[in-house]
């Protein structure tokens, strides 16, 4: 499947899922009501991250989309893993105990992961290494990881033997919400997957930007949660995504820090990228910054591009996106 017909899939899985769990409530307030008690034993709707599907992207099959059941499936599988690899305070370590709620951390609340297989096995090992265990739907995950894994490696075309994995929950988000988060962490995949893509993102980062200009990228993802201070790859990983999918008119500063420029004496009123005129707030620099990258994304990009959604308003912001679709 393309990234589209993944997102109209699940986007039908999901009223599904909702039409199915309005039939068993309906069901549940009939037996109350003739007295009957539930029976403990009925898991029927009971979900887990074993209720999880794999879809290879036909046009790009070093990445797979894991389609979990619900929010609450995707966050026990992926949300310690995801904290391993870039959490400003977790980066490089294991959470003692996997998350129940959204409050134990930034990854908790995420609508949607991406990590490499390589990124899986170096988890698994610190686990390992912490003398903690995998949970259970963890270890499912790292079992689905290494079949993907072989099935990539005894396909008629392997690549480079990379294996991008996208978690998202099939249910759970609204639509549109679903198809921007598909194709903000489909970016992160071809950033893994696609070495062209990451050598033009570095150079980017090393030629265009200032020091001051990665210094802020770096401290604004830092307000996000992610270990972008001490991992220059995160950041440029991160710099493709969101300059990339954040539609023109949606002020990036609304996502973190906008302190005004030319306060603290810290180097503020430096420019952020070559040929910065200056002026107004880090955010608003921020946006003209992925004005600028945008200029030279949409050729470096291989395509196709990432398209989802309704009306196919999640995508690139060369390609279009809208206002509200990521």
């Amino acid at each position: 499947m393309d990234l589209a017909a993944v997102a109209s899939l699940l986007a039908s899985s999901a009223k599904a899922a909702k039409k199915a769990t309005l039939r068993k409530n309906n069901a549940d307030k009939d037996k109350a009501k003739r007295g009957k008690k539930r029976d403990p034993t009925d898991t029927d709707g009971a979900e887990s991250a074993h209720d999880v599907r794999s879809i290879a992207l036909v046009d790009r099959p070093s990445i797979v989309i894991l389609a979990y059941a619900s929010r609450p499936s995707l966050r026990s599988a992926c949300t310690r893993l995801s904290t391993f690899l870039e959490d400003a305070k977790w980066a490089g370590s294991v959470m003692h105990d996997v998350p129940t709620s959204d409050a134990a951390c930034a990854a908790a609340r995420y609508s949607g992961h991406n990590f490499t297989a390589a990124d899986v096995e170096r988890f698994v090992q610190a686990v390992e290494s912490a003398n903690l265990q995998l949970g259970d739907d963890e270890a499912e995950l790292v079992r689905r990881v290494r079949h993907v894994v072989t099935e990539r490696a005894n396909s008629t075309d392997p690549g480079d033997g990379t294996v991008a994995l996208v978690a998202v929950s099939a249910t759970g988000l609204a639509t549109d919400e679903l198809a921007s988060t598909l194709v903000h962490e489909t970016m992160h995949g071809i950033f893994e997957t696609e070495s062209c893509v990451r050598a033009f993102v570095q150079e980017f980062w090393d030629d265009k930007m200032t020091a001051r200009g990665r210094a802020v990228w770096r401290d604004w993802l830092h307000g996000l949660g992610y270990n972008a201070r001490c991992d220059d790859r995160l950041a440029m990983n991160e710099l493709l995504a969101y300059l990339s999918t954040e539609p023109y008119g949606r002020p990036l500063w609304m996502l973190g820090g906008g302190r005004r420029r030319g306060e603290g004496g810290d180097g503020s009123g430096e420019p952020l990228f070559e040929g910065d005129p200056g002026g107004g707030t880090d955010g608003e620099a921020l946006t003209r910054l992925r004005d600028v990258f945008v200029l030279r994304a949409k050729d470096a990009i291989p395509q196709p591009h990432p398209v989802a959604g309704p009306g196919a308003k999640a995508r690139c912001v060369w390609d279009g996106a809208r206002n509200g679709s990521s």
